[in-house]
């Protein structure tokens, strides 16, 4: 879903910024690696607890997605966003017949724009 981000309440300007701060992150040694290799503290949390962490300032920051930035609602304990590219994050969207058959046919034409990659 996107390149790796990390988001804090403090100013942060570049990856540079996260050296010291406390991340948290999942249990996946990657990871934690990726933020070490940013010179921070990673910080192990459940999905589930990082906005409370965030929030009473447990960590100061998450190295989550986008995408669970906004199902999350961290943006609501987080000031900024940093693209820090320390790694990609691969996401499949993955929908029914039934269900591209409801959406418009103008909406429909979005999926050819991009044509299958295959590996050779």
């Amino acid at each position: 879903m996107g390149l790796g981000t990390c988001s804090t309440a403090g100013t942060d300007q570049s990856a540079a910024d996260i050296a010291g701060l406390k991340i948290g992150v999942g249990p996946s040694e990657i990871q934690r690696d990726a933020i070490l290799s940013l010179g921070g503290i990673p910080t192990v949390f459940e999905i589930n607890a990082v906005y409370n962490a965030l929030q009473i300032r447990l960590i100061d920051g998450t190295d989550k997605s986008t995408a669970d930035m906004i199902g999350l609602k961290l943006y609501q304990v987080t000031k900024y966003m940093t693209l820090t590219n320390q790694f990609s994050i691969v996401g499949v969207l993955m929908v029914s017949r039934k269900f591209m058959e409801m959406l418009s046919l103008e909406d429909q034409a979005i999926r050819y724009r991009f044509p299958d990659r295959k590996r050779n």
